[in-house]
C-alpha cells in the first residue's frame, strides 16, 4: 500500500493499493447485501469484491468506524458517497490495482488504468477527444499510454464535478489546461489522475 498528500490541491490523501489474490480475499462479511449480490452477477466478482473490501477497510480507519457499518449512498451518475461522513472520497480500480482519493475540503474524483491495448481506443479518442487529440494519439510513439493519460484525466475531472460521460462532447487536451487536476507518477503500468470539484 502506498499513501500520499496531495497538498496544492487540498487536504487530499491518495491511497494505492494491489489486490493480487482476490481468491483469498478476507473480511468479505463487511459487504452489505447490495454489494455481495453485485459481485455474485459480476464476471470478476471475486476482485470486485476484493476492492470493495479494501475500500471499507481503509474508509473505516479513517473515520473510527467498522468497515461494515459505513453505508454507502449512490449519486445521480453512480458515483458513490459515505452517508453522513465529513469527508469526499472517490475511488478508482484496473485489474488489481486500486486508488482511493480521500478528501476533506471538496468532491474529488480519480481514475486509474493498466496501459493495455484495446482495439477501439482511436474510435474512443475520436468520440471523447476530438480529431487533434485523437490524431495525437496515433501518432504518439506510445499510443496507449498516451491515450489514458488523457482519459485518466478526462474521467478524474468527470467524477470529481458529478457528472457523467454522456454530459461530455469532446475535449480538445492539446489547447484545453483542465484546472484542479494532477497526474498521480509512481504507479508502474499504469496512468492516474486525481481531480478536485466544487464544495
Amino acid at each position: 500500500m502506498t499513501t500520499c498528500l496531495v497538498p496544492h490541491l487540498g487536504s487530499i490523501e491518495l491511497v494505492h493499493v494491489s489486490v493480487e489474490t482476490p481468491e483469498g480475499a478476507t473480511h468479505l462479511e463487511w459487504l452489505s447485501d447490495e454489494e455481495a449480490t453485485i459481485a455474485a452477477r459480476r464476471r470478476d466478482g471475486a476482485l470486485w469484491a476484493a476492492h470493495r473490501v479494501a475500500v471499507r477497510g481503509l474508509l473505516g480507519d479513517r473515520l473510527g468506524m467498522a468497515p461494515a457499518e459505513i453505508d454507502f449512498v449512490v449519486g445521480a451518475h453512480g458515483k458513490p458517497e459515505v452517508r453522513g461522513a465529513d469527508l469526499w472520497c472517490n475511488w478508482s480500480h484496473s485489474q488489481d490495482l486500486l486508488l482511493l482519493g480521500i478528501c476533506r475540503d471538496a468532491p474529488i474524483g480519480v481514475d486509474i488504468e493498466h496501459l493495455v491495448g484495446h482495439p477501439d481506443l482511436h474510435d474512443v479518442a475520436l468520440r471523447y477527444f476530438g480529431d487533434r487529440s485523437a490524431e495525437a494519439i496515433r501518432a504518439d510513439l506510445n499510443p496507449v499510454e498516451a491515450f489514458y493519460e488523457r482519459w485518466t484525466r478526462l474521467e478524474s475531472v468527470v467524477k470529481a464535478h458529478g457528472v457523467g460521460l454522456s454530459a461530455i462532447d469532446s475535449v480538445d487536451f492539446e489547447d484545453t489546461e483542465l484546472p484542479g487536476v494532477v497526474r498521480i507518477d509512481g504507479i508502474e503500468g499504469a496512468a492516474a489522475h486525481v481531480a478536485i470539484g466544487r464544495p
